[in-house]
Formats: C-alpha cells, structure tokens, sequence
C-alpha cells in the first residue's frame, strides 16, 4: 500500500493531469477485457477448492486452460476496440502495452494459496511488484516524455511477480498442469459466468466514470479524477487483503451458527479498519491532494472528499459480497451488481457533461450507498445475518474523531511551527486516529476477539477456522 501510494505520487506528479489522464483512461479501459480473462475463474477457484481441497489439482488445471482460451479470445478483442476507437498516438500505445495485464491475469494464481489459506505467499508477491515498481518509477519516470514507461512498468512488475508465484506454487502447492478438456473447461466457465458478470458490473461501477469522462471531457480533467479515484482504491487495499484472509474461512464453514460468528466479525474489523482511512480523506482533502499530487490537482480536492464519503460505504460492501459469493448465492450478487452498475453509468451519463468530475464522484457515492442497501437486505433475508449495529457504531466514533480535530486544526492554524501544509494535517491526522481508537475500545465497537482472530488469518493459522468462530459472549446483530 504504501509503495503504491509513492508510485502514484510519483507518476502524477512526473506526466502532469493531462499525461496521468491518458494512463489512467488507458488502465480503465483494459480492466475490462482483464475480467474477461479472468471471468470470475479466481472467486470460483477459492470457493470450490476451499471447500473440496482433494480436488485441488483438478481444479487448477482447468481453470488454467479455460483462462489459456479465453486470454487468445480477449487479446483479440482487444485489439479491434483499440483500432475501432481511434484515439491519439499516445493513448494508443499504452493501451497496447496494457495487452501486458491480460498476460498477468490469466496466469496469476493467487485463488490456489487464497483457498488453503496460505496468504504469505501472496503477500510477498503483491510486496515486491510494488516495491520493484516503485523503485523503477523514481529512476525512470521524470517528466512527461516517459509516458510509455510508466505505463510498462507497473504491467511488468505484475507480470514478473506472477510467473515467479506460479513457479513457487508448482513446487510447494500444486503440480500446474493446464488441461484443454472440453467437459472440464464447460463447467468451469458455467459455474463462474455469474461471478463474471457480478466482476463486469463491479469493475463497471469503479471504472466506468474514468472511461466516460476519457470521452466526453479533456484529459487534464481525466487526470485530475483519475488521481483522486486511485486514492480511493488505495484507501481500500488494506479491506481487500482481509477480504482474500476470510473468504475461504467463510466459503469452509457449512454450520449456520459459524458462519454468523465469522462474518459479524469480518464486518467488524472492515469497518474498524476502513472508518478512520474515510475520516481522514473526508476532513482534509487539500492537504491530501498536495501532499500527494501536487498544487496542479487541487482542484480535485471536492472530488476527493465525496469519494471518501463513497469509501465507508465501500468498505461495508465488501462483507456481504465476499458473503454472497462463498454461500453460493453468486446469482444475486450478480442482479444486485447489475442494477447498481446500469444506474452508475445513468448517473455517470448524466452528471459528467454538466458536472465533470464532481459529477462522476457524486454518482460514485449514490451507487455505492445503492450497493450497500441492496446488499444488506439479500444477506439478512436469505440467511439472517445483519451485523452492521458495531459497523455504525465505528463509523460514529470516527466521525467524531475528525470532527474533533478539524476544529482543533482551525485553533492551531496560526501556532508557530504547526502552521505549514505538512506539519499540522499530519499531527492532527494521528491525533484522530488516536481518539477513534480509544473511543472504538470504550464503547466495545471492536473486541480482543476480533483482533486476535485477524492476526492469525493473516499469518496462516488454524485452517479449522477455531479463532475466527470461537464464541463472543457480546456477539450479536
């Protein structure tokens, strides 16, 4: 996280808004045809190895082949759209170097050490492709000129990182064999055509307001919201890492009593996790802009913050669409994504040619806050669960927090030594974090439990899922 937050600096501050316009077009563009290389294959792969580990190696070799055949039918794809669209020279030839993500896609193997719960291995993984980005972007990357190298760089150190996973997991996990069986890859694509879709309308939902604004408006604006957007799904990679540490636990466990244990507390340490990153961005989004992008993107700072608005509502999404997926109920999840996803991109059509990229932030915040509804009433009417009652109560401690300390920022803005743009946001943002931390543990939002039960999910421990469903005498809705 924290080397893709200086790559992004970095990168920004070196093209300019209208250069990062053109990447960040380019990279939202192709994440469309990567899903289809995926096609929902990894979620299928967790879910049905997590739950039948013996046929592990069956699995992997199908789902490899299926991936095989449908990255020859995306790349192709793929080049017809970059031809039929006919953009510029620049915009064309990073999106024929993003032909480098859907070779990383389908052979990245992540679901096989997701599934027995391995996630060490990932994490080295993901690790050093950021480090390894990172470190060639500050040498490489200095002014707009290095436009294409930017845009290769983070696609190679994906790519890079991929190969050397897979070689680990032939050796460690599985032997990798890639199996063309007709009946084998039938089934795979069947079985995960509805998590394909649910993955289309979610990307759909996170990328459709950069491609539209691609279109319609200039790319130094594409640029500006494109900055702004990658630092929303910044604020929410920490919420991403648990969800790939709890969606086996929850897609193994068959008693109906664990599985509400398991995810009343995955809620809880989301939002735990994920209020006090929204806080900060809601209550000081100049400071944030500067530090990261530079004066020249200030005035995405309003975008900024309705986006961080957006990202509470994110990181209570992600529960119950990990839920919906693991208790095969990947149907709904997928109409659900499907309504919000037609509805962002009406918002989007609508708010963007008036509102530019304010509009595109505030279609993001009411289709998230859709998601979220829509999300909530499935999970509690099919199988009973809520456990959002902790999540509003962390959500309330970090709204007072800030508050706290936005009004203390104003009582401190003219003190000597704390009045620069780097010193006070800084010390006030700790100093929020503080108080929500000490307000989450009076009033019991988040429990030891919680805690402990993370710190073993995420070091590999107990593959029975003991800590994550031991009993909490306070557990409830």
């Amino acid at each position: 996280m924290a080397a893709g937050f200086i790559s992004t600096a970095w990168i920004a501050r070196a093209l300019g808004p209208e250069g990062y316009g053109v990447l960040g077009f380019a990279v939202a563009f192709g994440s469309y045809f990567a899903l289809a290389t995926v096609f929902g294959t990894d979620l299928f792969g967790i879910r049905e190895i997590a739950s039948a580990p013996d046929r592990a190696h069956k699995l992997v070799s199908r789902i490899l082949g299926a991936r095989i055949l449908l990255l020859v039918c995306a790349v192709f794809l793929y080049l017809l759209s970059v031809w039929i669209i006919d953009r510029s020279q620049d915009v064309t030839i990073v999106l024929l170097i993003q032909i480098i993500v859907l070779i990383s896609s389908a052979i990245t193997i992540d679901f096989l050490f997701q599934a027995h719960q391995r996630m060490g291995p990932i994490a080295l993984r993901q690790m050093g492709a950021a480090m390894a980005a990172m470190i060639a972007v500050v040498f490489l990357v200095q002014s707009h000129n290095d436009l294409y190298i930017a845009a290769a760089i983070p696609c190679s150190a994906m790519l890079i990182s991929a190969v050397f996973l897979a070689l680990f997991a032939d050796r460690r996990i599985e032997r990798l064999r890639i199996s063309f069986s007709r009946t084998g890859i039938k089934d795979v694509l069947i079985s995960s055509v509805p998590i394909m879709l649910s993955g289309v309308m979610s990307t759909v939902l996170l990328n459709v307001d950069v491609v539209m604004l691609g279109f319609i408006r200039t790319a130094e604006e594409v640029g500006i919201y494109a900055g702004m957007a990658r630092l929303f799904v910044l604020s929410t990679f920490a919420a991403h890492i648990i969800s790939a540490a709890f969606a086996p636990a929850l897609a193994a466990e068959s008693d109906k009593e664990d599985r509400r244990r398991i995810y009343y507390r995955y809620v809880r340490i989301l939002i735990f996790i994920g209020a006090p990153l929204s806080a900060a961005i809601v209550a000081f989004p100049e400071w944030l802009v500067i530090l990261v992008f530079g004066a020249g993107y200030l005035e995405g700072a309003p975008i900024l913050a309705l986006l961080g608005f957006a990202a509470v509502l994110s990181h209570l999404t992600i529960a119950p669409l990990t839920a919906l997926i693991a208790w095969r109920d990947q149907t709904a999840q997928m109409i659900i994504l499907s309504a919000v996803a037609i509805s962002n991109v009406a918002l989007n059509f609508c708010l963007i040619p008036i509102y530019g990229g304010i509009g595109a932030g505030i279609a993001t915040l009411i289709a998230q806050a859709l998601m979220l509804g829509l999300l909530v009433y499935r999970v509690r009417s099919k199988f009973g669960f809520f456990g959002f009652g902790p999540a509003a109560g962390a959500i309330g401690c970090a709204g007072v927090a800030f508050i706290v300390v936005i009004f203390a920022a104003k009582l401190l803005s003219g003190a000597e030594g704390l009045s620069s743009h780097w010193t006070l946001p800084l010390l006030m943002v700790f100093a929020g974090s503080g108080i929500y931390i000490g307000l989450t543990l009076f009033f019991g939002v988040v429990r030891r439990g919680d805690v402990i039960a993370l710190n073993h999910v995420l070091r590999n421990r107990d593959s029975d899922n003991r800590n994550l469903n031991e009993a909490d005498p306070t557990d409830g809705d």
